[in-house]
């Protein structure tokens, strides 16, 4: 957090850029815990008044369609989003992983 801060400072925009990152990671990761654990860290995050670990894949996707129905990635943090998405364990049409597909490719100037 420290070289959050020190960041934050020089430059708000890649400060929060990163955060967004961070917070994607975290989501990624989440996707692998035992739900029960979800349950228990969930009710802790709401009792604090924070956002909880199972909302934010629900803001993430939202995200993720805004970047599908646009048709390009605008910057890092989409583009690790995306990565995230192609990543994730879940089955995916064979339409939706050329998408992914593409717009990595696209974004990284391949």
């Amino acid at each position: 957090m420290a070289s959050l801060e020190v960041l934050e400072k020089k430059n708000i925009k890649a400060a929060s850029n990163g955060l967004l990152q961070a917070i994607n990671d975290c989501v990624e990761m989440s996707f692998h815990l035992n739900p029960e654990i979800v349950a228990k860290l969930d009710e802790q995050l709401r009792d604090q008044g924070i956002v909880t670990l199972s909302e934010l894949p629900r803001r993430y996707s939202k995200k993720y369609a805004s970047i599908v129905k646009r048709g390009r990635i605008k910057n890092d943090t989409e583009y690790y989003l995306i990565q995230n998405v192609q990543g994730d364990p879940t089955t995916k049409t064979p339409e939706e992983r050329a998408l992914l597909e593409r717009l990595v490719t696209d974004y990284e100037g391949v």
